[in-house]
C-alpha cells in the first residue's frame, strides 16, 4: 500500500472511530436518563464489536507503516 493510500486509510479508521465513539457517547446518556431499548442496547453492543475491530485493524496499519 503507498503512502498516500495508507494515510487514507488511517483518517477513515479513525473518522469512523471518532462517529461511532460519539453514538456510544450518545447512546450512554440516553441509558443514564432514560433507558436503552432492547435494540438500542443490540446497537451499542453492535458498535462496540465495530470499533473493536476498527482499533484492531488502524493498529495494523500504523505498524505496518511505521
Amino acid at each position: 500500500m503507498n503512502s498516500e493510500s495508507s494515510n487514507h486509510a488511517l483518517h477513515s479508521l479513525h473518522e469512523q472511530i471518532r462517529w461511532l465513539t460519539e453514538e456510544q457517547t450518545n447512546a450512554l446518556e440516553t441509558e443514564t436518563f432514560t433507558g436503552l431499548t432492547k435494540d438500542e442496547t443490540k446497537a451499542y453492543e453492535a458498535r462496540r464489536l465495530r470499533i473493536a475491530s476498527l482499533i484492531r485493524q488502524l493498529r495494523l496499519l500504523e505498524a505496518a507503516a511505521a
